[in-house]
Parts: structure tokens; sequence; C-alpha cells
């Protein structure tokens, strides 16, 4: 029973874009590693790391339920559902229970002591749970779920849990109550390793919703750390998790947690529109602004009210303000006043705001400045007034880049300028780290995709990387569909030891180029048009993204756990400060993560040539 305490045991769950699925695995991690196999063993395949255990497990699933035993019972929720347990086990298993011991201190048989002498009565060191002595002890356990409670019971007896969306975040919390830390731990990983744009708002108001439930009753909530993760998670996602339904069904007290955040990477006209969505649905008014009744107009505000202060209002654009903040009749009135009070002081014309983006990574001016010509400049002086702070650089551009992201994010107004269209806005085709760094399933999601930027991040901290117009994988008969002011050949290259496969080749391009973007040279950020054009992009099924005959560019198989990439730079690229070790530092190096976006209306590109 101690072994099962040492680790998380098997945890069956798979989330979706809304829900948990149900699903119980058997399992004892150590055992399943001894079987080779880490995703726990199946109790119908019966492979166990002794022929006991299954029964075992068996009889210890029984004793949870067992009722005439049982010396311990938990009143749990409202209802104070009983489930009924064993002093002994909980304080096998849990660091905050404790069992009655006449020779000495309290103490549990997990390894921890307490402090007080003779014979303990006291059964547990949770706050906010109430303790009443006889036979059996009874402990009140106020603020969670039975369904919650039943599913830690269960674990501390087996060693097995199944979660559901519901019960995940009770679960971490109890974990974390009774002194489960493993399976506190392991259960707080995996969720924050599932998140995605579609689940993380609903996540984060169930995070949210348990916070609150518990304050005051818990030193510190499992929870908490989680709402952390997933402030910070949508804030980096924020374009894409505010256009979900669940971000309208958030709670007016999770709503708060988010546009209060200057990791919340929205301009603050976005913000606004956000918020009003938000108060409508809440409202359950469907029509805009200006064909509200009076009484839809008293229901949103009314949801506005609240929450309106956390928005920024004095870094919106003068004319979205007047278009689409003040038709709501939720501005308050002064606020209204000093707004039109400092654009007066302004003589009329409304400064850009310095925003942490305006220089990319920290960098140089490349990129511009985030803002418009509607908006206030924070005010100088001793002080600093939270309404004029910028948030976060929104990441719109790029969706979903964890390379330009965060600090970083500024980087992609550069690299739109340097695409020629400062708006575009470009889909995710391939993350590295998703697929094992593979070179053939690069080629698998990217072969024919046009145009496309690789970035890459090196193992030290570096961006760079390049810009194609060709297609992938285009040698040959795949050059077919290719732009025209460009052109493919098949040779047998091998970027790295000039020999290869026969679906290897060149593609001709007269707009490729690379880029380095933070590097360890202070070279600020550049971009390396190419010179020899017949070379511009090497195809090989055997490599990585490669850029010229050099290879000016070259990534690897396996880039992440070997220093095969490299950089001939110059040879097919030149620029100015153009050598070797410009883009990663050395010749050869080792990559952290590289992605390939393409326009998100590339798909379309065909049929409007069509069309012309």
């Amino acid at each position: 029973m101690r072994g099962a305490g040492n680790n998380p045991g098997s945890v069956g769950s798979k989330f979706g874009a809304h829900r948990l699925a149900h699903q119980k695995i058997i399992g004892d991690e150590q055992g399943a590693q001894r079987h080779g196999n880490r995703n726990g063993v199946s109790l119908d395949e019966g492979r166990f790391a002794s022929p006991g255990l299954p029964c075992l497990l068996e009889d210890l699933e029984r004793l949870s339920e067992d009722r005439e035993s049982a010396d311990l019972v938990f009143l749990v929720g409202r209802d104070e559902t009983p489930i009924r347990g064993h002093r002994l086990v909980y304080a096998m298993r849990c660091k905050n229970f404790f069992f009655p011991s006449p020779l000495g201190p309290r103490r549990n048989l997990s390894g921890s002591s307490g402090n007080g002498a003779g014979i303990s009565v006291e059964v547990c060191s949770v706050r906010g749970w109430n303790v009443k002595p006889g036979f059996p002890v009874t402990v009140t356990v106020p603020h969670f779920s039975p369904e919650a409670f039943q599913m830690v019971h269960h674990y501390i007896y087996t060693g097995h849990v199944a979660l559901t969306e519901e019960t995940v975040f009770e679960v971490m919390s109890l974990a974390q109550c009774v002194g489960l830390d493993q399976l506190h731990q392991w259960t707080e990983e995996h969720v924050a390793g599932s998140l995605n744009p579609l689940n993380a708002c609903a996540l984060f108001g169930a995070a949210v919703a348990l916070e609150e439930r518990t304050k005051g009753c818990i030193s510190k909530s499992s929870g908490a750390t989680f709402v952390d993760t997933c402030v910070s998670y949508i804030g980096e996602n924020a374009i894409e998790c505010v256009r979900t339904p669940s971000f309208c069904a958030l709670s007016k007290e999770a709503l708060i947690r988010l546009i209060s955040s200057d990791q919340f990477a929205l301009e603050e006209e976005e913000v606004w529109r956000a918020v009003l969505a938000w108060a409508k649905t809440q409202a359950s008014v469907n029509a805009a602004t200006s064909a509200w009744t009076e009484e839809e107009r008293q229901k949103v505000c009314s949801f506005l009210a609240p929450v309106i202060q956390y928005v920024r209002l004095l870094l919106i654009d003068s004319q979205v303000f007047a278009e689409e903040v003040e038709p709501t009749g939720s501005v308050p009135l002064e606020l209204t006043k000093e707004r039109y009070k400092i654009a007066a002081l302004s003589g009329g014309t409304l400064p850009v705001p310095a925003t942490a983006g305006s220089q990319p990574g920290g960098g140089g001016g490349a990129g511009g400045g985030c803002g418009g010509p509607g908006k206030f400049r924070q005010n100088s002086g001793n002080g600093v007034d939270p309404r004029f702070q910028p948030r976060a650089p929104p990441n719109r551009f790029f969706p979903g880049s964890q390379i330009l992201a965060r600090e970083d994010a500024g980087f992609q107004r550069l690299l739109n300028e340097w695409y020629g269209d400062p708006r575009e806005s470009w889909t995710m085709v391939f993350r590295a780290s998703q697929h094992n760094f593979s070179a053939q399933a690069f080629h698998h999601f990217c072969d024919g995709v046009a145009p496309s930027y690789v970035l890459v991040l090196g193992s030290k901290g570096e961006v760079c990387g390049g810009f194609s117009d060709v297609p992938w994988g285009a040698v040959g008969p795949k050059s077919a569909g290719g732009p025209t002011s460009s052109s493919c050949s098949s040779s047998n290259n091998n970027p790295a030891t000039g020999g290869g496969a026969s679906s290897s080749g060149y593609c001709a391009s007269s707009n490729a180029f690379l880029f380095t973007l933070k590097n360890s040279h202070d070279v600020p950020p550049s971009k390396l048009p190419v010179v020899k054009r017949t070379f511009a992009i090497s195809q090989h099924p055997d490599f990585g993204p490669t850029f010229g005959a050099g290879a000016d560019l070259c990534i690897a198989d396996q880039c992440h756990v070997n220093c095969e990439s490299y950089s001939n730079l110059p040879h097919s690229y030149d620029g100015d400060n153009a050598f070797s070790g410009l883009l990663m530092g050395a010749y050869n190096f080792r990559v952290a993560e590289y992605e390939v976006f393409t326009p998100s209306q590339a798909q379309n590109v065909d049929k409007d040539k069509d069309h012309d």
C-alpha cells in the first residue's frame, strides 16, 4: 500500500473541447514501467507485477465501501453526504491525517509527525474541516462535492481515479488538502498540458468558481495556481479564446480576473468588444447597440457596470469610443468628461502611447508601435496611472505561436511588414515539438504549402527563420502549381553532403529571404534577401526546412537532440552583418522549437487567380 502512495497511480482522463470523457484505467505507474508500458496496465489485461495484486486491489476497493469496519465518516457538501473510511488508511496515505498513538507525538504512517504528545485526538490538519470525536469520528467537509470526494477516496484506497471536467479542480484541491502531493501535482500538470483555445475559458471558469467557493477555508487552493496558468494562457491566445462561447459564459469574477491582467494581449478596442459581447450574452440581448430598447439597454448596462472599470477606456481610439462605447450608455459621465479634457489639453491631436510592443523583444524600433492616432499617451510624472498602462502586445498576426509570444510578440508586425501586408493573419501548419522534430512530419504537413514563414528558436534564445513563396516539397511535378516567378528543378542533392535521394532538388525564388530577430551579436532585426535565386529553397525528404545551397539555414531531423542543423551564411543569401554565426551563434546548433505558418487565406489564392 505504501508503494501505491508514492506514485499518482493511473488517472483515466481525456480532455475534449468542453468535456472530459470518463475513462477508467487501472494500473500502477511503477509496475507499468517495469513492463514497458508508461500508460498503466489495464485490469482486464491481467499483467501485474505480482499475481496477487488484482485480488488485493479488489479487496481494497471493497474495504473503501465497507460500513461495518469504518471508524471515520466524512459528511460532504451541503447535504452532508456520508462517505465512510478508515483512520489507519487515511493516516498511512495522506500527510495531513494522523493516527492516535499512546507512545508519543501524533503521527501518520506516511512519514510525517505531529507536535502533540500522548494520545492524539486530532484526526486531520485541514482548515475548515470540522472534526467531531467519537466512534466513528465525524469530519464535516462543507466546500466540496460528494462526487469529487468519492474520487479521491477511491484513489486513497486503490491508487486509481477517473477525472471529469466538472470535478477535476476539486480533485486537485482535495489532493492538496489531505496531503496527496503527487496526485495534486500530476493532475495539475495534466490539466495544464491539455489547455487549448476551445476549452481554456471553460476550465478557467471552473477553477475560479472553486477558488471563490473555498476562499478562507483552505490555506492555499490548488485552483489558485491553475487560475494563474489559465490567465497566462488565455492572455497569450486572447484573440482565439474570446471568440468561444465559454468566454461569454464566464462569471463576473472570472471575467474581471482576465481583463484586469496586463497579460490579456488584446488591443483595448478588442477588449471592449469582448466585454460587450459577454454582457450582451449575460443579458440575453442579441441586437446591435443602435437597435436596443430601453429595457435591453438597462439589462446590458447592469452587467457592464461592475466590470467596465477594468477596461482601460482611456486607451481606446477616440473614434471607436464615440461610435461603439458611448452609445451603450455604460460609461460614467465623469470618465467621459475626463477623456474630453485630456483631449483638449493635448491640443486635439492625441499621440500614440508607448506600448510594450513598440520595440519587439526589447530591441530596436523595427515593427513600429501599437495603436492609432486617437489614443492617449500615459501621463508623465512620479505615479503611473493604471488606466494608461498598456497590455502585452497582441498575438494577433501569428496566433498560437510559442516563439513570437510574450515580449517577442511585437516581432509579428515586423514580419508582416517584410511580407508586404501589415494586417496579414497567419495560420500555423506545423510545430516541431508536437511531432518529435521529425523531418518526415515536416514534409507531411508542409509539402505543397506556400507562401510560408519558418520561425526557429535556438537553444540559447535566438530567434531567426526564413520566408519562402514556393511550396515545400515542390520538386519536379509538384512545382506545377507554384508561383510563376519561381521554378523548381530536380537534382541528386543533399544539403548536408551534396548527394541524396532523387526526390531532392532546388526551387528558385526572387522573393525568399532569411531573417534574424534575436541573436547573440547585438545585430538588430535584419532581413537577408536571396542573392542566388536558383538555389533559394532546397528540398530534401530527410531534412526539415532548408534555405540555400550552402545551406544558409538547414534544419536537421531530430534537431532538438543533435547539432546537425547548421548555417553556412552567406552563400545563397546575403546582407549586412551576414556570417555563419549570425542566426544561431555558431555554424552548428541545436533547435529548441520551430514553427511553420502560412497566410490564413492561402487556400483561396488559386481560386482568386481563376477569377482575375
